[in-house]
């Protein structure tokens, strides 16, 4: 079974959180007035004139992390390739945050003076240590195996 190693858990975990990361607001623009609007991974929308930005690289990165964190658990045979899928996930999860940023700077003189940071904003973070924590399990892995097999050359 895939799901008895930790890693494969752990990846599951940052699955189902990516996942859930994509569909929440991020933040919210937010004037004197208090008018809102909302900033989610698929767009900014502005209440009250019809318009919105479309941010929708956000969402696209999390889901491509989302299908590799998925992906990789199923590759248990291949330690060395999890490994650097877990790698690439991680760089994946950092330009998340460098979109969110980009996505950030390109519409904030636009609208609202303050953006207020919802906690999904968290959850990649949360993703990229869960995912660091997998990438050790996986290197003990990796070493159990090799030792292993050390042992059976030598007999």
């Amino acid at each position: 079974m895939v799901i008895q190693r930790i890693q494969s858990l752990y990846l599951f975990l940052v699955t189902i959180l990516l996942v859930v990361a994509a569909f929440l607001p991020v933040g919210f623009f937010v004037d004197d007035v208090k008018e809102v609007c909302k900033f989610t991974p698929l767009y900014i929308d502005i209440p009250g004139s019809g318009r919105s930005y479309a941010v929708f690289g956000m969402f696209v990165i999390l889901m491509l992390s989302a299908a590799v964190s998925f992906l990789t658990i199923f590759l248990y045979k291949k330690i060395i390739l999890q490994i650097r899928l877990s790698i690439f996930n991680i760089i994946l999860l950092v330009g998340y945050h460098f979109a969110f940023l980009a996505s950030w700077l390109m519409v904030k003189d636009g609208l609202y003076s303050k953006l207020e940071l919802n906690w999904a904003v968290a959850l990649p973070i949360v993703c990229i240590i869960l995912v660091v924590m997998a990438i050790r399990a996986m290197s003990k892995d990796d070493k159990l195996l090799k030792s292993v097999n050390s042992m059976r050359l030598r007999d």
